[in-house]
């Protein structure tokens, strides 16, 4: 403040005190006071960035990112910091300076508290928001995802950093092939990450979205026990089993280029459809008998599944004719017969009879089941999951129960 009459000396010296009141502020005894100080900075800072002085603007900043928002006594302060600099981020003119700065802000996405990490989050969505931006200039990637796995519990953390992530891992345009890809390379490389951004995915896109998702691992799994099941027909018959293989996979090939409400099918084939993002692994094929990358997608199904789970099962007042087809189709897809066929194929028939029975080390006719290790348990957990996510009358149609892989 100033008075409009004083000459410029007279207006200059007024202002350093000003400033030099506020900075004073900053190192007050009282955390109450030093976190009041730091939100009236960058109050000024936001509002009058232009009437700052160049270098009093890079004084706050400096203060403000290298002592406030170090300040180990006080959990106030440092929230005030982040919550008062995304207060700045709003005036583009404060851009350049800042995009100096904010990198040093990078340790308190990783704080101790949960109210700082959350205001973290919530500045880099800010930045993320902005062209004269990228996210990478303050947080990499990597650091994102592992604050999210250890974040997956504290709700206001795990859906702002879900945020910072779905241009990557969930982005608009990606055709069902892309959409597969990334969600596998995401299970494998960050699983704990994955299951919470997919867990969060419908607060920042909509539920035709989050229901399309669902629908594709649907496809996917779908086509790795056909795939696993005449590739177990061809090998049982020999030439005659491969002659009719190929005649069956040209008949889902024609099926799959025409879906069922009579749009084009993308194409499913498992080239590039691989666990690690690509590559030739067996352990990376889309294939029913590789329990672990079944299981990833199974839950990646279920838990996105599940956080719309109320819009799936009742039809919501004011829902779009979209959201309506998406549900049918999603109901369609998983009801019926298509979880016990899917069971069968991942779990083999016997261990899915008595889990129990699996465990023990033999069957009732002498023969040893598959292992009943985690992984084939989270594949089972999933589907009895997905299994109770279904309307209790049963949803499949007919086209959906007589998928699977018999």
């Amino acid at each position: 403040m100033g008075d409009p009459a004083a000459g410029r000396v007279a207006h200059d010296a007024v202002m350093r005190t000003q400033f030099a009141a506020v900075t004073a502020a900053m190192r007050d005894d009282s955390p109450a006071v030093r976190a009041a100080a730091v939100e009236g900075a960058c109050g000024i800072l936001g509002k009058f960035w232009e009437l700052v002085p160049a270098r009093t603007a890079k004084g706050l900043l400096a203060r403000l990112v290298g002592e406030c928002a170090r300040d180990a006594a006080s959990t106030a302060v440092r929230a005030a910091v982040v919550k008062g600099l995304g207060f700045v981020l709003d005036n583009v003119l404060s851009h350049e300076a800042m995009r100096q700065v904010l990198p040093a802000l990078a340790p308190l996405l990783h704080d101790r508290s949960d109210k700082v990490r959350a205001e973290m989050a919530r500045l880099l969505r800010a930045v993320q928001g902005l062209r004269s931006f990228a996210l990478t200039d303050v947080v990499d990637s990597e650091q994102v995802l592992a604050r999210l796995a250890l974040d997956a519990a504290v709700p206001e953390v795990a859906s702002e950093l879900s945020g910072l992530l779905v241009p990557s891992l969930f982005p608009e345009d990606a055709s069902v092939q892309e959409l597969l890809s990334r969600t596998v390379k995401c299970m494998k490389t960050h699983a704990a990450a994955g299951l919470a951004f997919y867990a969060n995915l419908h607060h920042h896109v909509s539920s035709v979205r989050v229901c399309r998702l669902v629908l594709v691992v649907h496809k996917a799994i779908k086509k790795a026990c056909h795939d696993s099941a005449a590739a177990a027909r061809r090998q049982e018959s020999g030439s005659l089993g491969a002659l009719a293989g190929a005649g069956e996979a040209a008949r889902a090939g024609s099926k799959r280029g025409r879906g069922e409400d009579g749009e084009e099918d993308e194409d499913m084939e498992d080239e590039g459809i691989q666990a690690n993002g690509g590559g030739s692994s067996r352990r990376g094929k889309l294939r029913a008998d590789n329990t672990m990358l079944m299981a990833a997608l199974l839950r990646v199904a279920h838990v996105a599944w599940a956080s719309i789970s109320d819009e799936v099962l009742e039809k919501q007042t004011g829902e779009s004719d979209s959201m309506g087809k998406a549900r049918r189709k999603l109901l369609e897809a998983w009801g019926g017969r298509f979880l016990g066929a899917a069971a069968r194929a991942m779990l083999g028939a016997d261990a899915l009879t008595c889990p129990a029975m699996a465990s023990s080390g033999s069957n009732s006719d002498g023969r040893n089941p598959p292992a009943w290790d985690a992984t084939r348990s989270a594949v089972l957990a999933s589907l009895l999951g997905i299994a109770g996510l279904l309307p209790e009358t049963g949803a499949g149609s007919k086209d959906g129960e007589s998928e699977g892989t018999s």
